[in-house]
């Protein structure tokens, strides 16, 4: 007994009509036969010999009174986002109104907007993620963090799917997946999404459609088909789809996943930006049976692995979340009418020390700009930037002494103890201020990458960016950073405990300034006043746990709502963690639009960007960030304290520059430098402010060579275009010169390419001893004359000579260090 659906329409409206008690709207009747039909599909599978026994005319009552359900949630969601929208219109038009009022440019305001915005998100990935602690700590890495344990990430998927395991360990993080991802969905339908709950454990499904594609649909329809769960593919009559129809099902989805959603593109019509509540709605199509053929169809065919599919997962809902309680439901509009607000006023699109377009910002913080064009030229391209990283940031961890400075002179702009901030920096680096702070809601940037390394065959797929995470933790640059920002981040939540017991209108004065400065209102501080701060280590700690225990009862009796608290606990742990790339730095909004300047990923342009700022990330944070600050107190006329920042800031990075610089030299078998010429402290503020890479431009000129004997102007067009050319030379430049019956030295030239490319070589504990054990014989050996070269440029550019002499397997004195003095 099959239905018509041609003649099914007028039926269908009369059916849903009686169910919901009204009149269908015309707008409502669109697609009715195809509601009718989902409904009955979806009811005939919970219980197909009972759906079977209906008559026609039962089948259709029944799928009409679901079908009037969904009519009425739609409806109702929909007034819900109108109601959103015009709150959310309001609160952003009216910050934007006020910023104007207080001097700031039409553009300017809405670059202060969407930083917010960016600090908003961040702050609600970071309450998700430290609910997930457990979920990572149930799959324990190895080697650095290269290869997890695939018996413990199976027992954590079988957890998820309900399938007990007898891993107590796995067993809690599945409940801490799951019941994170739930949290997360109820507060996106809050915000206007519309996203259903599985009625089994959710894994998300990233498949890779490179592999996917290059299967065939023959091969992934073959592949799959045995692996899904049967008895939830059936027809409106309750009857199981056989395989040939299954299969034109999975054919329909292998081209939509093979290209990218391409299939579906309509030529001439405008494509335009869907709402971005709706993320989610869609009906997923493939169904696992257990999790046994989840993980066989992971090994196959996902991208990245469990961990990365679930981290990827959390990332882009707590965007969504952030962008839809900032903007409305639809921010994409929201913004448009801001923007086109500040155009109005003939002000140019330009902010920031970059001169970067609000446009450009937004399409960062949406995360367009990250969106891959073309899949296969985005992992080429990011891998060789993976290269590069592991091949040259093994002695980063010594430059990154410079934190030092920029620590302090953080928490003096936030009137934070000194002695507090010291304690809790030497604190930071131990396992148990590391945890609080995890489930404090003060993630660590690499508690989140951490979850991007497990993948099939080990350290088959995503071998670069294994080993550039794997060289970041040998090289304890990653230990330091996580240390630093978390020493700040506790103090900071302590101090926040402590003047919260004060009212927002009896504030110092420069505390609610830097509050607001940050997007917080006087209503996210009377949420804070209504927490119970944790008493840990003598410190009130205002942490997510303090923030979220206040009942419902409290908050409505002072006037609030959960949607005051949800927003309360993202500024509180977006203001601290944003104020924690200041004190280590990291790249803001600002800076992250000016690498990509609207490109997007896998685009030639966008990947040429990216390359060429590599490694250049931490000088342009420095000046948008702490030199952006000096200038902001300056702007607003409290120019004493722009005068005491800059001084502070810039005492501190060239002094920590030298020793930066120093240290280096010692590790490298180098007697210490003259320091006193000018020469040194101009070096040793490039050091401490981040652009050591242009040091030897500014003494050696562009045709001289930078310390690796390479040519300067490499360092300025970016290390992957550098190596280019290096590669290039060491080709094609000694087939010339050997055509031309000139002397090559191609083998030298391919040990030093090699090393600068090879992971964990030049590690700053490790490189000495692997220079001396052979590495620099193998150079002389090479490239006669070679280690005479190096002394000479040595004393040629700094006046030193090696307390460890090249070539020598044990140093024969200790380094001289009245050379520094200039004796």
């Amino acid at each position: 007994m099959r239905f018509e659906v041609p003649t099914m329409r007028n039926e269908c409206i009369q059916a849903v009509a009686q169910a919901i008690g009204r009149s269908i709207t015309q707008a409502e009747a669109q697609g009715i036969e195809a509601r009718i039909l989902d409904q009955m599909k979806q009811l005939a599978r919970k219980d197909p010999a009972a759906w079977q026994q209906m008559s026609r005319e039962a089948r259709l009552r029944a799928a009409a009174a679901e079908a009037g359900k969904s009519t009425l949630a739609a409806a109702s969601k929909q007034k819900q986002r109108v109601a959103l929208t015009i709150i959310a219109h309001d609160r952003v038009m009216n910050r934007y109104a006020a910023l104007r009022g207080e001097g700031k440019k039409p553009f300017a305001a809405v670059a202060r907007i969407l930083d917010d915005a960016s600090r908003f998100t961040r702050g609600v990935s970071n309450e998700y993620f430290s609910g997930l602690i457990d979920t990572f700590n149930a799959v324990h890495p190895r080697f650095l963090g290269m290869i997890e344990d695939a018996r413990e990430a199976a027992d954590l998927v079988r957890e998820i799917f309900g399938e007990a395991t007898g891993n107590a360990m796995a067993a809690k993080g599945a409940r801490a997946w799951l019941d994170t991802v739930e949290a997360m969905r109820q507060r996106f339908n809050a915000s206007g999404g519309d996203v259903a709950k599985l009625d089994y454990g959710y894994l998300p499904q990233p498949h890779d459609d490179v592999r996917v594609a290059r299967a065939g649909q023959a091969k992934w329809v073959e592949d799959i088909l045995p692996l899904l769960d049967r008895a939830r593919y059936v027809d409106e009559n309750g009857v199981r789809l056989d395989d040939a129809q299954l299969a034109d099902m999975l054919g329909k989805a292998w081209e939509t996943i093979a290209t990218g959603g391409l299939n579906k593109l309509e030529p001439g019509k405008s494509q335009g930006h869907g709402m971005r509540a709706n993320r989610g709605s869609e009906h997923r199509a493939i169904h696992f049976k257990d999790a046994a053929s989840y993980l066989e169809y992971a090994k196959n065919y996902n991208r990245g692995g469990i961990l990365s599919a679930m981290q990827g997962h959390v990332s882009r809902l707590a965007s969504d979340i952030g962008l839809v309680e900032e903007f409305g439901p639809n921010p994409e509009v929201q913004f448009r009418f801001l923007h086109d607000t500040a155009r109005k006023t003939g002000e140019a699109d330009l902010v920031g020390p970059y001169l970067v377009r609000t446009a450009e910002m937004w399409d960062v913080l949406t995360g367009k700009a990250g969106q891959a064009v073309n899949v296969r030229l985005a992992e080429v391209a990011q891998g060789a930037r993976n290269i590069e990283v592991f091949g040259k940031l093994g002695s980063a961890f010594i430059s990154s002494i410079t934190d030092l400075p920029t620590y302090f002179v953080t928490t003096g702009f936030n009137r934070l103890g000194i002695v507090d901030a010291t304690i809790n920096l030497v604190r930071s680096f131990g396992k148990d201020t590391t945890d609080y702070a995890n489930r404090a809601g003060l993630v660590a940037d690499s508690i989140i990458s951490d979850m991007n390394r497990w993948a099939e065959g080990n350290i088959g797929k995503g071998w670069t960016a294994k080993l550039a995470n794997a060289t970041m933790k040998a090289s304890l640059l990653e230990a330091w950073t996580d240390a630093v920002r978390r020493g700040f981040s506790v103090t900071m939540m302590g101090a926040l405990g402590k003047i919260t017991r004060t009212g927002w209108a009896a504030l110092d004065a420069g505390d609610r300034l830097r509050l607001e400065r940050k997007g917080v209102t006087e209503t996210d501080f009377k949420v804070w006043q209504l927490a119970t701060p944790e008493n840990w280590r003598g410190s009130q700690m205002l942490t997510l746990q303090a923030v979220r225990g206040i009942d419902e009862a409290k908050l409505q009796a002072a006037g609030l709502t959960v949607r005051d608290q949800n927003r309360a606990v993202a500024r509180l742990l977006g203001t601290i963690a944003d104020e924690s790339e200041f004190a280590s730095l990291g790249q803001d909004l600002n800076t992250r639009a000016a690498i990509s300047r609207g490109t997007q990923k896998g685009t030639f342009a966008g990947e040429f960007l990216r390359s060429l700022a590599l490694f250049k990330g931490f000088p342009l944070a420095m000046i948008s960030r702490h030199w952006g600050r000096a200038a902001e107190q300056w702007r607003v006329g409290d120019k004493a304290s722009a005068v005491a920042y800059s001084a502070a800031l810039a005492t501190g990075l060239t002094t920590f520059g030298a020793i930066a610089i120093q240290l280096k030299d010692l590790i490298n078998g180098k007697d210490p430098r003259d320091m006193t010429t000018a020469k040194f402290w101009g070096a040793a503020f490039a050091q401490g402010g981040g652009v050591g890479i242009f040091g030897d431009v500014l003494y050696t000129g562009m045709g001289g060579q930078n310390r690796a004997g390479l040519p300067n102007w490499m360092n300025l067009a970016g290390p992957v275009i550098g190596s280019a050319f290096e590669a290039a030379d060491l080709t094609f430049g000694n087939i010339g010169q050997a055509a031309r019956g000139e002397d090559t030295h191609v083998g030298a030239e391919a040990l030093r390419f090699a090393r600068s490319h090879a992971p964990f070589v030049n590690l700053w504990y490790a490189k000495g001893a692997l220079d001396h054990a052979g590495l620099q014989d193998l150079q002389e050996y090479l490239s006669p004359g070679y280690l005479q070269r190096m002394r000479e440029r040595a004393h040629k550019d700094w006046g030193q000579d090696f307390w460890w002499r090249p070539g020598e397997g044990l140093p024969d004195r200790a380094p001289d260090m009245e050379n520094a003095l200039g004796r």
